[in-house]
């Protein structure tokens, strides 16, 4: 995060509990900003007035459906969205001046607001009210919505890593011959890093070669990846996890630089070779626009790509995008793989500050519980947080197609909804402690040097790991390990650690 002024951070944060303070009557000239305006109330008298906190505007359709609902029980929404500059710091400042009921925030942040007693441990109003929680992927709410042993927050959206393809390609006779006289074995959608590698070099081709009988007018690539600097650690996570790494031990000693993280380093080297020149400098764009315009066989992107590839309208791959889960690696005579799920997927949590813990307790459960069909609109960006939503491959077709006006077969929309929720059954999170955003950008920063080649992987990592420990201990080693063994009993829960095969 780049450095702030001290007086520019004030003048900030003034102006922003300034904003927060002004009458409600106000806000309700704002569109978007003030869900129920007095001439909208068509039912019941509203009692009771929720304050919430919105980190992004991704999740204004949650407010609008939850119109009509909070009516029946005389409640309504006043929201405000938190100034894009101000991020965590300011959303810390809010709730410590008391001026939210209820806050959406990425789930990253979670950790540092409960350890600072900012949000109100929701065990006790659970038994108040259905929050649907059995419905909900485990490793979502243990991850990402509880904190050391107490639940502090319901999801709101999903997000998850998933492994994309050109199913057309893939189910080509001529192409399936060529591949088993090549490999020896079938082709079909990689399961471990082996086949994925055998998939990408089978299918980089130069133009003017051949791909599913058909001349190819420009060079065709068999994977794409987002290795740009802020974007590569993702593909180095989807690796690592996926052979069973974790982050520290129980005692905060780093194991990114052991021999899972150095041997997924080498295997992003080892696939650049069939991946486009310039994806050293790709983002999500960039590796979105490449799968869209036809040039990439495969790539490993968040579950919400599948919604905007859809409605791009490109037909170099209309109907034609499979999707699976991540590639792990071989245990016990089958597949062993881990997803990561991302830590910017909203959740919705109440303020230790409230004076309406259990109105407010409602709100949330209402709101999470009754998402509509806001996870398969490609304009909202929400994903999939509960097994009942993988279960909608109709609506899902049906959204997309009254949105965008292209069709998307069913069973494509049930292939995809089966890999998004095999993917969440096996979820593991980006970091997530206090201060994550500085190991995370560590990582990134000596992740992209290997892969430029300016270092050796394992010396990188070495590094990298080093500089972990510098940042435990000038932010505070005790209140760091504290929360990591937060992260790390679930881990252990879930995944552990004697299972975890090489």
């Amino acid at each position: 995060m780049r450095p702030v002024s001290t007086i520019y951070h004030f003048l900030l944060i003034a102006a922003l509990l300034s904003l927060l303070v002004t009458a409600r009557a106000a806000y309700a000239e704002k569109p978007g900003e003030q869900v129920l305006s007095p001439e909208e109330k068509t039912e019941s008298p509203i009692e009771t007035v929720i304050d919430v906190v919105a980190a992004g505007k991704f999740y204004a359709p949650c407010f609008e459906r939850f119109r009509k609902v909070g009516e029946t029980r005389g409640i309504s929404l006043s929201v405000k969205y938190l100034p894009r500059d101000t991020g965590f710091d300011g959303m810390r400042e809010l709730l410590q001046r008391g001026h939210a009921d209820l806050v959406i925030i990425p789930s990253g942040w979670l950790p540092a607001l409960a350890e600072s007693a900012l949000l109100l441990p929701l065990d006790d109003l659970e038994s108040t009210q259905d929050a649907g929680i059995d419905d909900i992927f485990l490793p979502l709410l243990d991850f990402y919505c509880r904190y050391d042993g107490s639940l502090y927050a319901l999801p709101l959206d999903g997000d998850v890593r998933v492994y994309y393809y050109r199913e057309d390609i893939l189910e080509d006779p001529l192409e399936k011959s060529a591949f088993e006289r090549e490999y020896g074995y079938a082709l079909s959608v990689p399961k471990n890093v082996v086949q994925s590698y055998d998939f990408a070099r089978f299918f980089t081709r130069k133009r003017g070669t051949v791909l599913a009988g058909k001349p190819l007018s420009h060079d065709f690539f068999g994977v794409g990846m987002a290795l740009g600097p802020g974007w590569c650690h993702y593909e180095w996570l989807d690796r690592f996890l996926a052979y069973g790494g974790v982050y520290f031990d129980d005692s905060l000693r780093p194991l990114i630089a052991e021999e899972r993280g150095v041997t997924a380093l080498e295997d992003l080297k080892r696939l650049l070779q069939y991946a486009p020149p310039d994806t050293l400098s790709w983002g999500y764009s960039e590796v979105k626009d490449a799968f869209s315009g036809g040039r990439l066989a495969s790539l490993v992107l968040w579950s919400d790509f599948f919604k905007l590839v859809h409605g791009a309208g490109n037909l170099s791959t209309e109907g034609v995008v499979g999707v699976s889960h991540v590639p792990g690696r071989t245990a016990n005579g089958g597949f062993d793989f881990r997803a990561v799920m991302s830590k910017g997927g909203g959740v919705i949590a109440v303020a230790t500050s409230t004076r309406k813990p259990d109105e407010s307790f409602w709100v949330a459960s209402s709101m999470s519980m009754s998402p509509g069909r806001s996870v398969y609109d490609p304009r909202t960006r929400c994903d999939p947080f509960r097994y009942s939503q993988t279960f909608g491959a109709r609506a899902l077709s049906e959204t997309l197609f009254n949105i965008t006006g292209l069709p998307v077969p069913e069973s494509a929309a049930a292939e995809y909804l089966d890999a998004v929720r095999e993917s969440m059954e096996h979820g593991a999170p980006v970091l997530t402690i206090p201060y994550s955003e500085d190991y995370i950008d560590l990582l990134d920063l000596y992740v992209h040097r290997a892969l430029a080649g300016e270092m050796d992987p394992a010396l990188a990592l070495e590094i990298a790991a080093e500089g972990w420990d510098t940042i435990s201990r000038e932010r505070g080693y005790e209140l760091q390990a504290k929360s990591w063994r937060s992260v790390y009993a679930v881990w252990e829960r879930l995944y552990p650690f004697k299972k975890r095969l090489r």
